[in-house]
């Protein structure tokens, strides 16, 4: 721990939202689930997945009006704009990015006791990403008609062809609506400032490169998703839109071992 003010701020602020949070679900407001399937290439799965973060979005305007919010978000500063974009949300306030930090420490969790351990995990990344001096980023885009023979076909400059069951990527990329096979993508990898806007446009310029040299290389049917999934450092996957996509017609782009 490097910044003792900043821990304290953000762990009373925790510890009153702990409370605050409990204190509902014993007076009676009830933790809604959701039912998850898990596609993949057996049988479907399905799982419960407690929705904290709706819960806390409820009782938000309660939450920020706690006795130490205030002096969170005052500790928290100018950092939060870097936090949120770890956490795969965008913004600069500081009181979005509490709301995150509430969101990541309850994670999956089925109650709203003060999980000490997990705060001081989480206030670990938090402390990181102010103290970095760079974020990295990851993107990840379906390529409808692509088949690859190897497992990755690095490219150079961040850029990579991957088959999306090996990578660690989100379902959604990974898996097509009606499909059984997993899709291959493309990956791009660079680094920013904190202080810097998402590059999507610098992405898509990217993208659309691999895809234009992958059909002067030889013929098939190749088209980009119009969504792609960003991350920042080890955050979560946020989907985000890329541009206009399509959907292959034809015969598959077959790239051999």
């Amino acid at each position: 721990m490097r910044n003792r003010a900043l821990h304290d701020a953000l762990r009373d602020f925790a510890l009153e939202a702990a409370a605050a949070l409990t204190n509902d679900v014993r007076a009676g407001a009830e933790l809604p689930f959701d039912v998850l399937e898990q596609p993949g290439a057996g049988a479907i799965l399905y799982r419960y997945r407690p929705l904290t973060g709706a819960f806390i979005e409820e009782r938000w305007e309660a939450l920020r009006a706690l006795p130490s919010a205030d002096a969170a978000a005052a500790a928290l500063g100018s950092g939060a704009a870097a936090y949120l974009r770890v956490q795969g949300a965008e913004g600069a306030d500081a009181e979005p990015a509490l709301r995150a930090m509430l969101d990541r420490l309850y994670e999956d969790s089925h109650e709203f006791d003060f999980p000490e351990e997990r705060f001081e995990r989480v206030y670990a990344e938090v402390e990181a990403t102010l103290l970095e001096g760079s974020q990295h980023l990851t993107f990840i885009v379906p390529i409808y008609g692509l088949r690859l023979e190897t497992a990755h076909v690095p490219l150079g400059d961040g850029l990579q062809l991957a088959a999306g069951e090996v990578i660690d990527a989100p379902a959604e990329a990974v898996w097509f609506e009606g499909s059984g096979e997993p899709a291959c993508v493309a990956m791009l990898e660079c680094d920013i400032s904190p202080d810097e806007s998402l590059p999507l446009a610098d992405a898509r310029e990217d993208f659309d490169r691999v895809l234009g040299a992958m059909r002067l290389f030889q013929p098939g049917a190749l088209a980009l998703s119009p969504v792609a999934w960003v991350r920042a450092d080890m955050g979560p996957w946020r989907q985000v839109t890329l541009g206009p996509g399509g959907r292959a017609r034809g015969e598959d782009w077959v790239l051999p071992a």
